[in-house]
């Protein structure tokens, strides 16, 4: 009996020193594996979800930048431009405009509801084009002119249309966009050839971002990004190639019969 029990408890601590050995390994392997599905995965509040269900299921909440459109929060989140649905879902955070959203703004992005056809916004008043081919970008008062400023020259013209409004290519031309954080924000720039181009700053969002527009078409809607106190539009004629010949707006538009101000 002494030698059976010798042989018992000789298996058991082999046993337990196996064991000992394998849980250890197992719980290290666990753990790895572990770090390794975090490090794949995109979190939505408390829980852990995979990127390839984002698309499909998931309903995150993301804070607007400078720069954010509807649409380019579709594309971003969603694969797509879609932004009606999205917009239907935030109707009492974002209100009756969807082109104005803001920064800081916090907005619910559902993919699912985000798939609805993307309608373009109502269109505004069609513009009334000279016979020159040139429309005032938007009827507005000049608030600010061209020239010199708090020591610093005013390349342009601001006019004081409210936010939402409807901006204008001032002739046909070639569209270009861009965003400064602390100067022009949203700006869009047209090349109108023979050196002239005109450039529109701080927008809400764009409604054109590349190619060719005619005299009149929306380009995009009065906001107040980048360095601006409140909403107008800055505008900026440019006679010698972009960002080079800067002239004063008011006559350079007056002379082609589309008078700026009120």
């Amino acid at each position: 009996m002494l030698k059976v029990g010798k042989a018992l408890l000789a298996t058991g601590l082999a046993s337990a020193i196996l064991l000992g050995l394998q849980v250890p390994a197992h719980a290290k392997t666990a753990e790895s594996d572990t770090r390794l599905a975090v490090a794949n995965t995109v979190k939505l509040g408390n829980t852990f979800v995979a990127p390839k269900e984002l698309a499909a299921s998931a309903t995150i909440t993301v804070t607007v930048v400078p720069g954010d459109t509807l649409s380019g929060l579709a594309s971003r989140h969603c694969g797509n431009g879609a932004w009606t649905g999205i917009y239907n879902d935030n109707r009492s955070v974002v209100g009756g405009n969807p082109n104005l959203i803001y920064p800081g703004q916090r907005l619910v992005i559902n993919c699912a509801s985000g798939n609805v056809s993307a309608a373009p916004p109502a269109p505004a008043q069609a513009a009334v084009t000279t016979s020159s081919g040139w429309v005032p970008p938007v009827n507005a008062c000049v608030v600010s002119g061209y020239g010199w400023r708090w020591g610093r020259m005013h390349e342009g013209v601001d006019l004081a249309a409210g936010y939402g409004t409807a901006i204008r290519a001032a002739t046909g031309g070639t569209v270009s966009v861009g965003w400064q954080s602390s100067g022009a924000g949203n700006y869009t720039m047209i090349n109108h050839g023979n050196g002239v181009w005109t450039v529109y700053m701080h927008q809400s969002s764009f409604a054109v971002k590349a190619g060719w527009v005619n005299a009149g078409q929306v380009i995009g809607y009065v906001g107040a990004t980048g360095d601006a106190q409140g909403p107008h539009l800055h505008f900026e004629v440019h006679t010698g190639g972009l960002w080079n010949g800067k002239v004063d707006p008011v006559p350079f538009m007056a002379n082609r019969g589309a008078s700026l101000g009120c």
